[in-house]
């Protein structure tokens, strides 16, 4: 009968210990393992379909040259419509079914001296674009749309292309004293807009 109560004692212990002991180190294991595995999981899938990757289909950038069809800037990809890396020059090749818009901004057509262009008041006129202009209206900055991903490409196809000039209202040519360097030559839209901000 000793022997019996032994026995039924010893079960006893050995289910606590399986119930208690055994289970609650499973438990802590499994409440361990499933955050990691859920890491692991998450970066499987995030590496393994390229979303670790940047992702860019637009191009902005300083016109340096025009050579044929292909239109060379120094400038940086755009990344969730944010400026991504360093700079750098890029061909991008223009096709026959490549949409150029060129956006003009007309120049007051008598500034006061001293006192700071209103470029929000400017008025605006949107048209089609042209290699012609990038050609001749040296340091345009020009803004590049892409059908693809084409982060850390040195060439690739434009299907828009978008930039902005600031002319004078009495004719069609660039604004003379602000907008053009000695040579006449357009020095650019960044620095007209600066040069234009501040009293002459």
């Amino acid at each position: 009968m000793f022997q019996k109560r032994n026995t039924l004692y010893s079960h006893s212990i050995r289910h606590f210990l399986k119930k208690h002991i055994m289970g609650a180190s499973k438990n802590k294991l499994v409440l361990v393992m499933a955050p990691i595995l859920a890491l692991v999981l998450a970066l499987g899938i995030y590496f393994g379909f390229g979303f670790g990757n940047p992702q860019s289909r637009q191009f902005s950038g300083i016109v340096l040259r025009v050579e044929g069809n292909s239109v060379f800037l120094n400038g940086v990809f755009v990344v969730n419509g944010k400026r991504f890396g360093g700079l750098k020059e890029a061909e991008v090749m223009v096709l026959p079914e490549t949409k150029l818009t060129a956006t003009i901004l007309y120049a007051p057509s008598n500034p006061k001296p001293g006192v700071p262009w209103d470029m929000a008041g400017l008025k605006k006129e949107t048209k089609e674009g042209s290699l012609t202009d990038l050609q001749k209206e040296g340091g345009l900055v020009m803004l590049v749309e892409t059908g693809n991903n084409v982060f850390g490409k040195t060439k690739f196809e434009a299907t828009k292309i978008s930039y902005e000039m600031i002319k004078s209202p009495e004719s069609t040519s660039t604004v003379k004293g602000v907008c053009e360097d000695a040579n006449g030559k357009f020095i650019g839209i960044e620095a007209c807009k600066a040069k234009a901000a501040k009293p002459q």
